[in-house]
């Protein structure tokens, strides 16, 4: 047999704000309660961590969102963080750069499953353009947003709306009634 390439390994760890990684070498886990918790103003970033293997290590790190928000009701299960937040503000990345800002009433973040949901008085804006639905949710790894309920979109180039449905870039400039349209 000869030497060949070691074959490139990578993988990937997600992580919210200050959560640090978990030891390689764990104890066997006790089932954790869930722990609940009420809170005033405050932020978090959702936070995607690779590791490329070929001779070396070398991790990367991935934005995935920014929120803040002024009351919050959180809960901590296994580690994994969730929430419903109140009077929300942020940000959504695309290639690890801000893409879009949005405001809400209300969001859900379930850290978990990558899931940022806003609801009522929603409005995003990137460059010069704004959309408005009754429900969006933030699908972190294609970098779309799902619109739903009277969504409206206004850009320069024109307005498309009320529709149902209207999956949208980060940056809004790439439109779709199909999440097919944005599959890499």
């Amino acid at each position: 047999m000869g030497c060949g390439k070691a074959k490139p390994e990578i993988t990937k760890e997600k992580s919210g704000a200050n959560v640090s990684p978990s030891p390689t070498t764990e104890a066997p886990k006790k089932k954790q309660e869930p722990i609940a918790v009420a809170v005033g103003p405050g932020k978090s970033n959702r936070v995607e961590f690779w590791t490329y293997q070929k001779l070396w290590f070398t991790t990367f790190r991935a934005d995935l969102w920014f929120i803040e928000w002024q009351s919050a009701n959180l809960a901590l299960i296994n580690g994994k963080q969730s929430g419903f937040m109140f009077k929300v503000h942020g940000n959504v990345f695309e290639r690890n750069e801000p893409a879009g800002e949005f405001f809400a009433d209300h969001a859900e973040a379930d850290m978990a499953v990558d899931r940022l949901i806003l609801d009522g008085g929603i409005k995003i804006k990137s460059g010069k353009s704004v959309m408005t639905a009754k429900k969006v949710e933030w699908l972190a790894g294609n970098e779309v947003f799902k619109a739903s309920g009277e969504v409206f979109l206004e850009g320069p180039d024109g307005s498309i709306g009320p529709v149902d449905v209207l999956f949208a870039s980060a940056k809004l400039n790439k439109v779709a009634s199909s999440l097919n349209y944005f599959k890499k």
